[in-house]
């Protein structure tokens, strides 16, 4: 496990969704628990997210994880996942109502625990939600990928002294 090793900082760099879950899967692997009304734990696998009635976290860690992503999307509404790229990755057009349902739904679930609204978190949707899920469960920050990788290697001093880019 990599937080054994006690880093300070860790850099996760998030691209394009593959499929659309809010972060649900990551954070099963993390151990979250998922429960739905009747307090039965919810499966390992993909189930309807507005089933989740409540859910126990792992304490947060103190390490610091940056988030580096390029795109733009929030985690639901109008400039969010489902409907940005939920066509593109096949979902079919019956589909992304209630797919943008489940999304609503964590996204309340989310403001309930951190008292952050991923509807209003540019970047927050990248990776199907997996950024939301990192800020949720860890010391997070979201970055744009290129310009934290420049800071990060203090690249424009050294571009300066290159004569060929």
């Amino acid at each position: 496990n990599i937080l054994d090793l006690k880093p300070n900082k860790i850099f996760i760099c998030l691209g394009d969704t593959a499929i659309i879950d809010g972060g649900v899967g990551m954070l099963q692997c993390l151990g979250w628990k998922f429960y739905d009304k009747r307090c039965h734990l919810m499966p390992k696998k993909r189930f309807n997210i507005s089933r989740i009635a409540y859910f126990v976290p792992l304490p947060i860690t103190k390490v610091h994880i940056i988030i580096l992503c390029d795109g733009i999307s929030t985690l639901c509404g109008k400039e969010g996942i489902t409907f940005k790229s939920g066509l593109l990755k096949g979902c079919p057009p019956e589909k992304l109502l209630s797919l943008e349902n489940e999304m609503k739904h964590l996204n309340e679930l989310f403001k309930k625990y951190k008292k952050k609204d991923f509807k209003k978190i540019k970047k927050s949707g990248s990776a199907g939600g997996i950024a939301s899920a990192l800020i949720i469960n860890f010391n997070s920050r979201l970055s744009n990928g290129a310009t934290e990788i420049i800071k990060q290697f203090n690249l424009k001093k050294r571009f300066k002294k290159l004569d060929l880019v």
